[in-house]
């Protein structure tokens, strides 16, 4: 009967209508989805109101709690900290509690605790700094400074010139509360091949990790050594180890010896074997070696030599041997 055609000669002339009202029977009608009072329909009904608006009430009360320690925390911060105030100050460097409360004062007392950690990150010889308020209201600052590995000098915009120090990730900067004989045992930048890049408020050396580690390694492993050096010229340094051509050279400062012996006024280093040449160098039979040979050479001909480390002697190429190499120059360098 179902699949009767609708022009089909058996098919009754109402068999369409009766079809159509069945099937607009089985539709759900408004009472469907309203529980009669007392019914279980009903009481789950309710149930569901009920904790849906726990549930709203419960997220409510969660946010009026956080909009107001919001505006609290907010307000707390805001707060200028008052000249008087406790500080808890703590820095690995030389900077000192006097200082920080000097940089941060102003006439209206010291900016907002938003504002510390950003103003005393703008000085160059600040690394970072954490900052925060305890409980008890005192106020939390910590400092991690710069660690200098040389010193520079440099023109200010008057004309004159001011003695800076360079720390290990290129920054450099006034070197404050930092005494005159750590100034004077650094070495000191003697030529520079590329000029400091601006960054933010700082001036910074392209590539002066590399160097920082050489310094580091001769000053903690070789202090004999380390101790004669004074400058150390980056100009044939372009900001990296393997850079063809790339150096570090060194002028130490010049020692008494014989005067029957010439100086060495320039020590020759690779970038990327130092940790080699270095060792080399602290070996006594290679003083000794070099001591013969320069009270050996003709000293009034050539007073002065540069002692190049940086040859690499490839006769086994399994194992590369740095080349002693003593260059005889003409004129010995300037030393203060």
């Amino acid at each position: 009967m179902l699949n009767q055609n609708r022009d089909s000669a058996d098919t009754p002339a109402d068999h369409w209508k009766n079809r159509l009202e069945q099937r607009t029977k089985r539709l759900p009608s408004s009472s469907d989805f309203t529980a009669k009072p007392g019914t279980a329909g009903s009481r789950r009904l309710w149930g569901a109101r009920l904790r849906l608006a726990l549930l709203a009430s419960f997220f409510a009360g969660v946010m009026a709690i956080a909009a107001f320690a919001w505006r609290d925390l907010a307000s707390e911060a805001a707060r200028p900290v008052v000249a008087q105030e406790r500080i808890a100050f703590k820095s690995d460097g030389v900077l000192s509690e006097r200082w920080v409360r000097e940089t941060l004062a102003s006439e209206d007392g010291m900016p907002p605790v938003f504002d510390i950690k950003r103003r005393l990150e703008s000085v160059a010889q600040v690394r970072s700094a954490e900052v925060r308020r305890m409980p008890d209201g005192t106020l939390e600052i910590r400092l991690y400074e710069r660690r200098p590995v040389m010193r520079t000098v440099v023109r200010l915009p008057d004309g004159t010139t001011a003695p800076r120090l360079i720390a290990a990730d290129g920054v450099i900067f006034d070197g404050i509360n930092i005494g005159q004989l750590t100034f004077a045992n650094l070495p000191v930048l003697d030529g520079l091949r590329h000029p400091p890049r601006a960054e933010a408020n700082f001036d910074v050396i392209d590539g002066f990790s590399r160097v920082a580690d050489f310094l580091d390694m001769a000053r903690e492993k070789y202090p004999a050594i380390y101790r004669d050096w004074l400058k150390v010229s980056l100009r044939d340094y372009p900001g990296r180890p393997d850079a063809p051509g790339a150096l570090f050279r060194v002028k130490p400062r010049l020692m008494a010896h014989s005067p029957d012996s010439a100086a060495i006024v320039e020590i020759v280093f690779s970038p990327t074997n130092f940790a080699r040449e270095l060792e080399g160098l602290a070996r006594p039979e290679m003083a000794e070696t070099i001591r013969q040979y320069m009270r050996a050479v003709d000293r009034s001909k050539f007073p002065a030599y540069r002692l190049d480390l940086s040859l690499v002697n490839w006769t086994d190429p399994r194992n590369p041997v740095p080349q002693l190499h003593l260059i005889p120059v003409s004129v010995p360098a300037r030393q203060p």
